[in-house]
């Protein structure tokens, strides 16, 4: 008897476990119809290698300023605060990656050479003819390097914004790489699992602070499908690594390179303020080498911003952007701010 029950127990528990995820994979379905109807794309969808890409590109004037999001599911948005007043001075575009908001996913591994190549192939499908300034924020900085150096006759100037650098992990002192190792992500099946059933959207992670309220609505909106795009990502982040740090020097094509001056707050649990600061200094030295990519080059720490200077701090960003289309349309040394 008490074996019948225990089964009987078993298989009624996972009757309802199949219920509860049956009806959360419907959830899920339906949010996301809902949020296709309610935030449509900004720019345009433009089929390339019969996938849609997603492209928002706005002003007039050259060189196109081309801007590069980091590991990031606000995509294209993470520029709202910059690219319109960029737009007043020359042509910018903002994109998404594949399957993050409104670009489809594309194959895997999502290294920097397939992403370089399927942004040059957008770029030229929605008829954004180079040069280009190439703008990179964290993991968008490895990939703007690599694009450098598969296109170098299209690439005018650089613009790195808090950029990782391709040795990071191996130069951060040991009790930093723990600190950063204990905030990994979960398993990938976790992730895919819970953005299938409605329990990321349920339960949605922290944004950046200083995301314009419709920006943080429309992310969270796609944060599921952008989340398995990012997925793609990560998994390949060793692999773009290497990739960029078999780049340049990139002689003296103007570069300004803007390094963050503090450290998000609150700290993780895991990163003391001690970590913090092994941290903090360990990057300035490593953002200083990514200034040394270029003769040509000017390094800006911007004391009150985070991580994401572009959010914390967008007017150095734009500052830095039209001080770099300056000296392209001049031909002249990028200006540096103690002038």
């Amino acid at each position: 008897m008490l074996k019948k029950w225990v089964t009987r127990l078993a298989l009624g528990a996972l009757a309802l476990v199949a219920v509860v995820s049956g009806a959360g994979l419907v959830y899920e379905q339906w949010s996301r119809w809902s949020t296709a109807r309610a935030f449509l794309p900004v720019g345009e969808l433009v089929n390339v290698a019969g996938r849609w890409s997603h492209i928002h590109c706005s002003g007039a004037g050259t060189p196109t300023v081309v801007l590069g999001a980091g590991w990031d599911p606000a995509g294209s948005l993470a520029w709202a605060q910059v690219q319109g007043e960029l737009a007043r001075v020359t042509r910018v575009c903002s994109y998404d990656r594949a399957g993050i908001l409104w670009s489809e996913r594309r194959e895997e591994p999502r290294d920097g050479i397939r992403i370089a190549a399927e942004l040059h192939a957008l770029l030229g499908a929605a008829s954004v003819p180079p040069p280009y300034v190439m703008v990179g924020h964290s993991l968008g900085g490895l990939l703007v390097r690599v694009f450098a150096d598969r296109f170098p006759g299209e690439v005018a100037g650089f613009v790195f914004v808090d950029s990782a650098h391709p040795e990071q992990l191996e130069r951060f002192p040991p009790e930093v790489v723990a600190a950063l190792e204990s905030m990994s992500l979960p398993p990938a099946f976790i992730i895919k699992a819970v953005a299938a059933t409605g329990i990321l959207r349920r339960s949605p992670p922290s944004l950046p602070k200083g995301l314009p309220r419709e920006v943080r609505d429309i992310t969270l909106g796609y944060l599921p499908r952008s989340i398995v795009g990012m997925l793609g990502e990560d998994g390949a982040t060793g692999v773009i690594k290497k990739q960029a740090a078999a780049t340049g020097p990139f002689a003296d094509l103007p570069l300004v390179v803007l390094t963050a001056g503090r450290v998000q707050e609150p700290l993780p649990p895991a990163m003391s303020r001690d970590v913090a600061r092994q941290y903090q200094e360990t990057w300035h030295v490593l953002q200083g080498e990514l200034a040394a990519l270029s003769t040509n080059a000017d390094q800006r720490v911007i004391q009150d911003a985070t991580h994401y200077i572009q959010l914390d701090n967008p007017a150095a960003v734009i500052a830095a952007i039209l001080d770099v289309v300056t000296a392209v349309r001049e031909g002249g040394p990028v200006r540096s701010v103690d002038e």
